[in-house]
């Protein structure tokens, strides 16, 4: 089974074959369902380990009108971006141009 890769700290969005999932519902068995934030059509189930259990199925695939594939470099971006949205929320004492200079 493969791992999920979340983008942001929060755990509120994965991505997946290169495109953006958003959590859907989370189960009493600790399953959560992430689906496609465009098209709505493709969704994945995770369990709690992180590990994903449930595939789309070859038949059903992503509106390429409405979604938006990401490159790698896009995705790495993004992960850092949603990490220092969350460092600038949750740190009192959070300085943009401090962290910005850290990370180059």
């Amino acid at each position: 089974m493969d791992t999920v890769e979340y983008l942001d700290p929060e755990k509120n969005f994965v991505v997946y074959d290169n495109y953006k999932l958003h959590r859907k519902a989370t189960n009493s068995n600790k399953m959560t369902r992430w689906r496609c934030q465009q098209c709505k059509s493709i969704s994945i189930t995770v369990n709690s380990d992180d590990l994903i259990v449930r595939k789309p199925n070859g038949e059903t695939i992503h509106n390429p009108k409405k979604c938006t594939k990401y490159f790698p470099v896009q995705k790495v971006c993004i992960i850092e971006y949603e990490r220092l949205k969350y460092e600038a929320q949750t740190d009192h004492n959070f300085s943009f141009s401090k962290r910005y200079r850290e990370i180059l």
